[in-house]
């Protein structure tokens, strides 16, 4: 599963096929067959009262990939890893490291 969250500011009103097109028109990602749904998607307000879409994408199952492509995913970082791809520097607050 791979959810993608953005601002809902100017795109409140789009249904889920709208913002299929949306995420595959901003490069988010590519679906492999245009005619399955394997995505979810729906209005989250976070704790400060953010409006934002939860797009959530099923990537596969043990027999099939359902996308072609995709925004670069990358795994949880260990213990003084880089927690990201912008920043080479292992960020010690996020793992409550000193």
């Amino acid at each position: 599963m791979l959810t993608i969250f953005f601002s809902a500011i100017g795109l409140e009103e789009l249904d889920e096929e709208a913002i299929r097109a949306f995420v595959q028109n901003e490069g988010l990602v590519s679906f492999r067959n245009q005619g399955q749904k394997y995505y979810a998607a729906d209005i989250y307000v976070d704790d400060l009262g953010n409006r934002l879409w939860s797009v959530n994408i099923v990537v596969g199952d043990e027999d099939e990939t359902y996308i072609e492509d995709s925004v670069p995913i990358f795994k949880y970082s260990d213990i003084g890893e880089p927690n990201t791809m912008f920043n080479p520097v292992a960020i010690k607050a996020a793992h409550g490291a000193s």
